[in-house]
């Protein structure tokens, strides 16, 4: 449904019906990717990358469920995260890279 409003142009809805399911599973990676492009539209980028940031872990916490939907998402979006820290001159160490330490 949530898609459906975004789709429509509708973020106030779409943006609700992603929070609730982010609030039935804290891993709900899609919906929080989907968040975040709404934040990204709206040109909010320290919420797009936070959401970002807590997709990329839920794609890890849900990784050996869904391997074959995650792949093709999780390295695309490590090297955005990234990016993102990059342009900011914030250098990140993790898997994707990354624990925060500023340069």
């Amino acid at each position: 449904m949530g898609l459906t409003y975004s789709a429509q142009g509708d973020f106030e809805n779409a943006q609700s019906r992603f929070r609730k399911a982010i609030d039935i599973d804290a891993d709900a990676w899609e919906s929080l990717l989907n968040l975040a492009e709404i934040h990204q539209i709206k040109g909010d980028s320290d919420t797009t990358l936070q959401l970002f940031e807590r997709a990329y872990s839920a794609m890890e916490n849900k990784y050996q469920e869904q391997p074959q939907k995650i792949e093709p998402w999780q390295a695309e979006l490590g090297v955005y995260i990234a990016e993102a820290y990059k342009k900011r001159g914030v250098l990140k160490m993790r898997s994707y890279g990354i624990d925060k330490c500023s340069t």
